[in-house]
């Protein structure tokens, strides 16, 4: 759809696209490219259209482009506003955005400027360079972590973020090290195998640059990659240092029809994997110092060897598919392999995309809550504009290939597997099925796709260049599902009794048991008093156990969905009384088991009554069981 609204743009809106553009930044000077470079001219029509018209209709308050080839900044623009009050236009060289996860890329770069001396050998041991630190990463799966696996994201751990990725005040940051130690996640799966995205574990490259070099990471940074590539608008350091604090773009969102400022993002307990602050002609810098080899005005921050060992493809889940690079990622665009980074906050949603073969870099980032999918359609639709490639053969399966041992449902592995953050992951997920004339189908809340077989567990879309892939286990069984240009995280398949669909099944009925249960407790109340000892004291069990549970689980839901954004600072507090009921529920349940017995033991009551207060019990160990996959029996923070 991005396409057909660029192509609007320029067809009926160009004159007022440019004089947008035109009043909204302070115009900066095109640079010539030169050999077989683009246009300049071609470049700023392209943006000019396609990012004024989505500014527009995506409620996005800003963005910044800065685009670079052969050596040269051929493009810098700023787009809309960098305050919520309209009064200061984004300045491509002076307003700081913050680029999020693109800043693992100074991260890596910092790495690899540790191998290249000698000091840091990507194959050993992390726990090599951790003394003195207080973390130690656990043996498991019959090996080590090693600083490979994290600039892979194969290090294996699980994932998480609410209540210390992010801090609320300037008044909770701690210095590196502490809150990590506080928050080490579990390992769930070997180190090397199917790639998860971590947060943590670069923020550990970020321990290790601190402690092999002997001082703080944003000093190392500082003085090993901003001052040598005259990045003066650029900072980890949270506080921004007062020189350039002023110039910092307010993240924003759009309420009730207003632009609202939502204040600083503190990330700096996790500095090394998003805390950057930079401007877009420093990030500029940033591209060109890597296309060129690790120099930049004479100034080298990579030799030019390391420089292209960075640039490899360091681990693949497939051969089919792109991999990960030295901490970038590889990706493919109308045939071209591009090595990239995306960035996320809660604001501010950014691309560094890297074209080796055409020496050319695209940075893209806005500061708004909604330009999540603006900066990856606007780089597709400028590589689909200036490198078009060739046209996609399409594809037809073959009648009775047998694509069953694929079928089934997946689910994404970058989640918490240990804590109650394991319920993020109830949602989305994958379900793949074989059509009867032979083509793979994966469905998602995005819709239905088909594919078509290539060979080797790799399967082609029938009209794109969009590829996918499996992965098997040492028996030969398929374990995983590969996506296409996201070599950061794959799918596991899970078991049916794992499904949301079938854990339904089991909550579903519980529920309206439990509801039942309740309103027919109070609604015959003298009845039940009037019962024998033995089933009057079974039935009031199994009422106060309903109850526990209907209070919980609608609680849950309001004190999560009334969360909002907040919740990343950390669990409601309502949240720890609310945990209480299900280990209520959970005592009720046994001392119900223990009744059914004796009511089955001694023959109390009818067969009827016993056989419904046995059913209540079961389904009442089956939500228990339920709540305890998801992490909400007890309190798992």
């Amino acid at each position: 759809m991005i396409r057909h609204l660029i192509a609007a743009c320029a067809a009926l809106a160009l004159p007022l696209c440019a004089a947008q553009a035109q009043d909204d930044a302070p115009p900066s000077p095109l640079l010539e490219a030169h050999q077989s470079g683009l246009d300049p001219a071609d470049i700023a029509l392209f943006f000019d259209s396609a990012v004024a018209t989505n500014l527009a209709e995506n409620d996005i308050p800003g963005l910044v482009v800065t685009v670079v080839q052969n050596g040269e900044l051929v493009f810098a623009r700023g787009y809309g506003h960098a305050d919520a009050a309209q009064t200061r236009p984004v300045d491509p060289a002076t307003t700081l955005f913050r680029p999020g996860s693109v800043s693992k890329l100074l991260t890596w770069t910092a790495v690899m400027q540790l191998v290249e001396r000698g000091q840091l050998d990507l194959n050993a041991d992390v726990n090599t360079y951790l003394d003195g630190t207080g973390i130690e990463i656990p043996e498991a799966f019959g090996g080590p972590v090693t600083m490979a696996h994290i600039l892979a994201h194969t290090g294996g751990f699980e994932d998480g973020a609410v209540g210390f990725l992010f801090a609320d005040e300037a008044e909770d940051l701690r210095p590196l090290g502490e809150v990590m130690l506080e928050h080490q996640p579990a390992r769930v799966r070997p180190a090397g195998y199917a790639a998860s995205y971590s947060n943590w574990a670069t923020s550990l490259a970020g321990v290790i640059i601190a402690n092999i070099s002997g001082t703080d990471f944003e000093t190392y940074i500082d003085q090993n990659i901003l001052e040598p590539l005259a990045m003066t608008q650029s900072s980890f350091r949270e506080p921004l240092p007062g020189d350039i604090a002023a110039d910092m773009s307010e993240g924003m969102m759009r309420e009730n029809g207003e632009t609202l400022d939502q204040g600083f993002e503190y990330i700096a307990n996790f500095g090394p994997a998003g805390a950057l602050s930079a401007s877009g002609t420093d990030m500029a810098r940033f591209m060109l110092a890597h296309l060129n080899g690790g120099e930049l005005d004479g100034e080298r921050i990579l030799s030019a060897e390391t420089a292209a060992l960075m640039h490899s493809q360091l681990y693949t889940m497939h051969p089919g598919l792109p991999g990960m690079a030295h901490g970038f990622f590889e990706q493919e665009y109308n045939g071209q392999r591009v090595i990239s980074h995306g960035g996320d906050t809660l604001w501010f949603h950014s691309n560094l995309v890297l074209v080796p073969d055409h020496d050319l870099g695209v940075y893209i980032s806005t500061n708004g809550a909604e330009g999540a999918a603006l900066r990856g359609d606007v780089f597709e639709a400028f590589m689909d504009t200036f490198y078009p490639g060739e046209a996609v053969e399409l594809l037809t399966p073959e009648v009775g290939t047998d694509l069953s041992e694929y079928a089934g449902i997946y689910r994404f592995n970058r989640h918490s597997y240990t804590t109650l953050e394991k319920i993020t992951a109830a949602g989305g997920g994958l379900t793949i099925s074989a059509s009867e004339d032979g083509a793979l189908l994966v469905s998602s809340e995005a819709g239905t796709r088909r594919y078509v077989a290539l060979g080797d567990d790799v399967f082609r879309s029938y009209d794109s260049e969009a590829r996918i892939a499996f992965m098997r286990d040492e028996t030969g069984a398929v374990t995983h599902y590969v996506p296409w240009n996201a070599p950061i995280f794959a799918a596991y398949r899970v078991s049916p009794m794992e499904t949301l669909n079938t854990q339904l099944l089991i909550l579903g009925p519980a529920l309206l048991i439990f509801l039942n249960l309740v309103a027919g407790t109070l609604v015959h109340w003298r009845r039940v008093f009037a019962m024998n000892g033995m089933q009057k004291l079974a039935r009031l069990n199994v009422f106060a156990l309903g109850a526990t549970q209907l209070i919980f689980v609608g609680g849950l839901a309001v004190v999560l969905s009334s969360a909002g954004t907040e919740i990343v600072f950390g669990w409601p507090p309502a949240l720890t009384t609310l945990l209480a009921f299900p280990v209520i529920g959970a005592v009720l349940t046994l001392t119900g088991a223990v009744l059914a017995f004796r009511l089955w033991s001694r023959g109390d009551g009818s067969v009827l009554a016993r056989l419904r207060y046995s059913a209540v019990i079961l389904f009442s160990t089956g939500y228990l069981a339920v709540l305890n996959y998801w992490n909400l029996l007890g309190w798992k923070f």
